[in-house]
Parts: structure tokens; C-alpha cells; sequence
């Protein structure tokens, strides 16, 4: 890969850095041969992606978000469904002690 400048009208070549890359003022990003493809990354060397990348990424963020938000409304109907039998389990103890102490009180 080779770039150039051209400061004062005549071309001068960019010198690749040591991990072979050419920084572009123009497009503020490090340009850097990635296969038969060449690839953007930002001053601080992350993968600018293109907009096919970035819609995938953003597709998968909400379907993780989906995914999280499904396990969250599962847990919470079980602490519901325990809280439930829970409270279930109290009034039948009620139920009995009211019981019992009808019976005590009718002796």
C-alpha cells in the first residue's frame, strides 16, 4: 500500500508505520490492507465498521437486548409464582390456626 500528500503541490509519500499503516488527515483514520479489502480504524487503532457492519452490530445489540430483557420477565414471573405459592402456603397456616383456635376456644 503506498499514499501520498501533496503540501505544496508536488507528491510526497507517506511512510507506513510500523504495522503498516498510513494515517489520512482527510479521513482522521489509520488505513490499513485487510485481505483484498482495505480497512478504517480510528486514532485509537478500533475498526471503524462500514454501515452493513455497524447495522449487523446494532441487530445484534437489540437482539441480545430482546434476549435479556425475555430472561429477566422469565425470573420475575417465577419469583412471582413462588411468592405466590408462598403466600398460598401462609394462608392455609392461617387457615388452620383459625381453625384450631376455635376448636381450643369452644372447649
Amino acid at each position: 500500500m503506498r499514499g501520498w500528500r501533496y503540501p505544496v503541490g508536488e507528491p510526497v509519500e507517506i511512510e507506513l508505520d510500523a504495522q503498516g499503516r498510513l494515517w489520512s488527515e482527510q479521513l482522521e483514520s489509520w488505513l490499513l490492507v485487510d485481505g483484498f479489502y482495505l480497512r478504517l480504524y480510528d486514532r485509537a487503532g478500533q475498526l471503524r465498521l462500514t454501515e452493513a457492519e455497524a447495522d449487523f452490530a446494532a441487530y445484534q445489540s437489540e437482539a441480545t437486548a430482546r434476549q435479556a430483557a425475555e430472561a429477566a420477565r422469565k425470573a420475575l414471573e417465577a419469583q412471582l409464582e413462588t411468592k405466590d405459592q408462598q403466600l398460598a402456603e401462609m394462608q392455609r397456616q392461617i387457615a388452620r390456626f383459625c381453625k384450631n383456635a376455635a376448636k381450643q376456644s369452644n372447649l
